[in-house]
Protein backbone atom coordinates (compact mmCIF):
# COMPACT_ATOMS: atom_id res chain seq x y z
CA UNK A 1 0.00 0.00 0.00
CA UNK A 2 1.13 3.31 -0.92
CA UNK A 3 2.12 5.70 1.81
CA UNK A 4 0.83 9.49 0.83
CA UNK A 5 2.91 12.68 2.05
CA UNK A 6 0.04 15.31 2.15
CA UNK A 7 -1.72 16.96 4.93
CA UNK A 8 -5.52 18.42 5.50
CA UNK A 9 -5.85 21.78 3.96
CA UNK A 10 -3.52 20.69 1.20
CA UNK A 11 -5.51 21.17 -2.16
CA UNK A 12 -4.79 18.45 -4.57
CA UNK A 13 -6.17 17.77 -8.09
CA UNK A 14 -8.28 14.28 -8.91
CA UNK A 15 -7.48 11.97 -11.12
CA UNK A 16 -9.14 9.02 -13.14
CA UNK A 17 -12.55 7.50 -10.84
CA UNK A 18 -10.51 4.09 -11.44
CA UNK A 19 -7.16 2.95 -10.69
CA UNK A 20 -5.09 1.65 -13.57
CA UNK A 21 -4.27 -1.50 -12.03
CA UNK A 22 -8.38 -2.42 -11.30
CA UNK A 23 -8.76 -1.22 -7.74
CA UNK A 24 -12.50 0.43 -7.53
CA UNK A 25 -10.95 3.79 -6.04
CA UNK A 26 -10.64 7.03 -7.41
CA UNK A 27 -6.87 8.26 -8.13
CA UNK A 28 -5.19 11.44 -6.58
CA UNK A 29 -3.13 13.15 -9.66
CA UNK A 30 -1.33 15.42 -7.56
CA UNK A 31 -1.13 17.53 -4.61
CA UNK A 32 -0.83 21.16 -5.28
CA UNK A 33 0.12 22.82 -2.77
CA UNK A 34 -1.24 24.87 0.77
CA UNK A 35 -4.43 26.41 1.21
CA UNK A 36 -3.73 30.30 1.28
CA UNK A 37 -5.70 33.36 0.81
CA UNK A 38 -4.87 36.24 -1.33
CA UNK A 39 -4.93 39.25 0.44
CA UNK A 40 -6.73 42.28 -1.54
CA UNK A 41 -5.67 45.53 -0.96
CA UNK A 42 -7.51 48.68 -0.76
CA UNK A 43 -7.37 49.79 -4.61
CA UNK A 44 -8.71 46.08 -5.40
CA UNK A 45 -5.74 44.57 -6.53
CA UNK A 46 -4.45 41.11 -4.96
CA UNK A 47 -1.58 40.64 -2.81
CA UNK A 48 -0.22 37.00 -2.99
CA UNK A 49 0.86 36.73 1.05
CA UNK A 50 4.54 34.79 0.05
CA UNK A 51 5.59 38.33 -0.64
CA UNK A 52 5.25 39.45 3.15
CA UNK A 53 7.23 36.13 3.94
CA UNK A 54 9.99 37.19 1.93
CA UNK A 55 10.34 40.53 3.35
CA UNK A 56 9.90 38.47 6.74
CA UNK A 57 12.63 35.79 5.38
CA UNK A 58 15.95 37.48 6.99
CA UNK A 59 13.84 37.65 9.96
CA UNK A 60 13.23 33.76 10.36
CA UNK A 61 16.14 32.78 12.61
CA UNK A 62 14.68 34.39 15.39
CA UNK A 63 10.77 33.56 14.48
CA UNK A 64 9.35 30.24 15.65
CA UNK A 65 5.95 30.44 14.36
CA UNK A 66 4.20 33.12 12.28
CA UNK A 67 0.70 34.22 10.87
CA UNK A 68 0.18 36.94 8.71
CA UNK A 69 -4.21 37.92 9.38
CA UNK A 70 -5.43 40.57 6.91
CA UNK A 71 -7.80 42.15 9.38
CA UNK A 72 -9.16 44.73 6.82
CA UNK A 73 -8.01 46.24 3.21
CA UNK A 74 -5.62 48.63 5.48
CA UNK A 75 -4.44 46.69 8.10
CA UNK A 76 -2.03 43.08 8.05
CA UNK A 77 -1.51 41.70 11.70
CA UNK A 78 1.84 39.67 12.04
CA UNK A 79 1.59 37.17 14.94
CA UNK A 80 4.50 35.70 16.03
CA UNK A 81 6.02 33.59 18.41
CA UNK A 82 9.81 33.76 18.61
CA UNK A 83 12.98 31.72 19.35
CA UNK A 84 14.93 34.84 21.45
CA UNK A 85 13.59 38.44 22.26
CA UNK A 86 14.31 40.33 18.53
CA UNK A 87 16.02 43.59 19.05
CA UNK A 88 14.45 46.66 18.26
CA UNK A 89 16.31 47.17 14.86
CA UNK A 90 14.78 43.29 14.10
CA UNK A 91 11.58 44.32 14.66
CA UNK A 92 12.10 47.47 12.86
CA UNK A 93 13.61 46.28 9.78
CA UNK A 94 10.81 43.15 9.29
CA UNK A 95 8.22 46.26 9.62
CA UNK A 96 9.40 48.35 6.99
CA UNK A 97 10.54 45.32 4.74
CA UNK A 98 6.93 44.45 5.52
CA UNK A 99 5.14 47.77 4.41
CA UNK A 100 6.97 48.35 1.44
CA UNK A 101 5.13 45.25 0.15
CA UNK A 102 1.65 46.12 1.43
CA UNK A 103 2.36 50.13 0.14
CA UNK A 104 1.57 53.15 1.94
CA UNK A 105 -2.18 52.50 2.00
CA UNK A 106 -1.96 49.70 4.46
CA UNK A 107 -1.15 49.94 8.28
CA UNK A 108 1.44 46.67 9.27
CA UNK A 109 1.29 45.36 12.56
CA UNK A 110 3.85 42.88 14.36
CA UNK A 111 2.51 41.08 17.62
CA UNK A 112 4.58 38.88 19.64
CA UNK A 113 2.35 36.34 21.54
CA UNK A 114 3.42 33.46 23.92
CA UNK A 115 1.61 30.61 21.77
CA UNK A 116 0.15 31.05 18.67
CA UNK A 117 -3.86 30.35 17.96
CA UNK A 118 -4.84 27.30 16.21
CA UNK A 119 -7.42 27.04 13.97
CA UNK A 120 -10.79 24.04 14.80
CA UNK A 121 -8.36 21.61 13.14
CA UNK A 122 -5.30 22.32 15.30
CA UNK A 123 -3.03 23.42 12.48
CA UNK A 124 -2.69 26.89 12.04
CA UNK A 125 -2.70 28.64 9.03
CA UNK A 126 0.20 31.09 8.02
CA UNK A 127 -1.80 33.68 5.66
CA UNK A 128 -5.25 34.38 6.36
CA UNK A 129 -7.65 37.06 5.25
CA UNK A 130 -10.87 38.33 7.26
CA UNK A 131 -11.80 40.57 4.05
CA UNK A 132 -11.53 37.91 1.23
CA UNK A 133 -10.75 34.31 1.96
CA UNK A 134 -12.05 31.74 -0.59
CA UNK A 135 -11.46 28.53 2.14
CA UNK A 136 -13.70 29.86 4.54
Amino acid sequence: MPFLRFELGDLAMRGRDLCTCGAPFPTLFGIKGRMIDIFRMPDGSDLHPWRLLDAAWPHLGWISEYRFVQETTSRVVMYLTTRRRPTDTELRDLAEKSEKVLGPDVEFVCSLVDQMERDPSGKTRPFRSLVHSTYE
